[in-house]
């Protein structure tokens, strides 16, 4: 990171998903393994990320378009177990892994979470900690 970055701010903050990492392959997979459980006909991996952003009942709409509306929530539940089971290997995106290499050898790491229980990665002005 250049040395005038680090005069000029005093907190980075980054969403983690969509910005540090990538989610659309676990969050695809997790609709068709969803679609699969509940004996509906999968998407191909095209359509189930094309309803990635969109509301519940539209993304149901969409990729189960058969599916009874009282069915969504457990359509909603088996695609939470399944997103859930593969989280952890959620890949970064490019580059992304020594940006905040760089950034923890000068700035302070902080995990926190946004209001609504989403991961935010924050580093604070200051030496980074060490353990």
């Amino acid at each position: 990171m250049r040395e005038d970055a680090q005069r000029r701010f005093k907190l980075i903050v980054f969403d983690w998903d969509g910005t540090l990492s990538d989610s659309t392959i676990i969050i695809a997979r997790a609709i068709q393994d969803a679609c699969r459980d509940l004996g509906e006909p999968v998407p191909d991996l095209l359509s189930a990320r094309f309803v990635i952003g969109l509301g519940l009942a539209d993304a149901m709409r969409t990729v189960a378009p058969d599916l009874p509306v009282h069915r969504h929530s457990e359509m909603a539940a088996h695609y939470r177990r399944h997103y859930l089971a593969r989280e952890e290997n959620i890949p970064l995106f490019s580059g992304a892994a020594e940006l905040l290499e760089e950034l923890a050898v000068r700035w302070r790491y902080h995990q926190v979470e946004d209001g609504f229980g989403h991961a935010v990665v924050a580093y604070a002005e200051g030496a980074a900690r060490t353990a």
